[in-house]
């Protein structure tokens, strides 16, 4: 099957940040500054030069989707290893994360689970709910809704909407590059994203204020402006619209306001320590003792600043160039480490997709809870490479016996 435009990383990362760009000037929240010039420039110079790479990498047809066909009973073997883990942890933690929120209990999901061990839980949950979604889409077999489901339960258990969200995005990207009718997929998951985000409104209502009164503290704590009162827009929205806009917001907020030292050797260290480095590692050097610089935000409630905010502390507009360049090369790196014969290929690419598409958000990059699933595609695709390599050179000494047995 030809390969989609819309499930190309380069391309992802165009519509996101345009559609990014288009929502900030609604101006719902009195928090947002104006937008700069160079700013603009930056991000328009690097949507051009990311869609003409993406049509490059596009007519490779490289990215192209293929139906794949897994065994069922393992499937269901690794999902209940999953729901397992999970009890374990709850076990371990002496807490149901999602009864304890009912309650009014004061939880926080960064802190659930057992160390490392739930980085690597999380991550494979994640990775295998796409891979499952990927082999129910392939084959038709709705019988895989089953574990599917069972896969997304955890998210919900532990109350992290952000694995829930990657999740679904993931999948999204897994079912758009199988689509054969582009334009009606869109508009399916178009309505589908509106329901999310409703619900998404909701649960962060429910996060932030344990349920009282929670539209009117919503619209206070982002400012919301006469204009988006007036308008028909639901108030659940205006969670979302925070979400998708703030980071774009704190970004303008650090250009215009962060005061950057001079560049050192060991500024350089720490730029690579925070912003390049998986957050599993960065967190275990010697360098998480070490002031690690923080950006300015519209508001002490919205903490990120899309992938760039970080960088352009560090180094101004180079760290933010510098930071580009990774996100480009990460992309190329990754897409020619997947084996493409592999079972697994289309699963890593969605999740690739996925990084890009959230860094309108955060650095994900050194976020190890999305960007460590890149390890299973991965890793997969090179050992059934080496199982097919061996099987091969297996046939070929089976082929050359008989035929030195034929000529005695």
């Amino acid at each position: 099957m030809k390969a989609k435009l819309i499930a190309n990383p380069y391309i992802i990362y165009c519509f996101a940040f345009l559609f990014v760009m288009l929502l900030y000037p609604l101006r719902w929240s009195a928090l947002y500054p104006e937008l700069s010039t160079g700013l603009i420039c930056f991000l328009s110079a690097t949507i051009f030069i990311n869609f003409f790479a993406g049509l490059i990498v596009h007519n490779t047809n490289y990215l192209s989707y293929t139906t794949i066909d897994y065994d069922k009973r393992k499937i269901w073997l690794f999902t209940a290893l999953i729901i397992l883990s999970y009890i374990a942890e709850c076990l371990y933690m002496g807490v149901i994360p999602i009864y304890d929120i009912s309650t009014g209990g004061d939880y926080d999901y960064t802190s659930f689970g057992i160390p490392t061990f739930h980085v690597v839980v999380v991550t494979f949950n994640s990775f295998w709910a796409v891979f499952i979604f990927h082999n129910m889409i392939s084959e038709k077999k709705r019988g895989l809704i089953i574990p599917y489901i069972l896969c997304l339960v955890p998210s919900i258990v532990i109350f992290n909407r952000a694995m829930f969200l990657l999740i679904i995005a993931s999948s999204l990207f897994v079912l758009l590059m199988s689509a054969k009718n582009i334009l009606t997929i869109l508009f399916k998951i178009f309505i589908f994203l509106i329901l999310i985000l409703f619900l998404f409104g909701i649960a962060g209502n429910v996060r932030l204020t344990r349920g009282d009164s929670a539209n009117d503290i919503i619209l206070a704590v982002g400012h919301a402006t006469d204009k988006f009162e007036k308008s028909p827009v639901p108030d659940q929205f205006f969670w979302a619209y925070l979400y998708s806009t703030s980071s774009l917001g704190n970004l303008q907020e650090t250009i215009n306001a962060h005061r950057v030292s001079e560049p050192s050797f060991e500024k350089a260290a720490l730029f690579i320590n925070s912003e390049i480095f998986p957050d599993f590692i960065s967190k275990r050097n010697e360098y998480l003792f070490k002031h690690i610089e923080a950006i300015d935000q519209i508001s002490a409630s919205f903490t990120v600043g899309t992938v760039y905010a970080r960088s352009f502390a560090y180094f101004r507009w180079w760290g933010m160039v510098a930071m580009y360049i990774y996100m480009f090369l990460f992309n190329l790196c990754v897409i020619f480490s997947l084996t493409k014969s592999s079972k697994y290929f289309v699963t890593g690419v969605a999740i690739l997709n996925c990084v890009i598409l959230f860094s309108i958000f955060d650095n994900m990059f050194t976020f190890s809870g999305l960007v460590l699933q890149l390890a299973y595609p991965i890793l997969f695709g090179i050992l059934s490479r080496i199982r097919l390599a061996h099987k091969l050179n297996v046939g070929a000494v089976s082929i050359d016996n008989s035929t030195a047995a034929i000529g005695h």
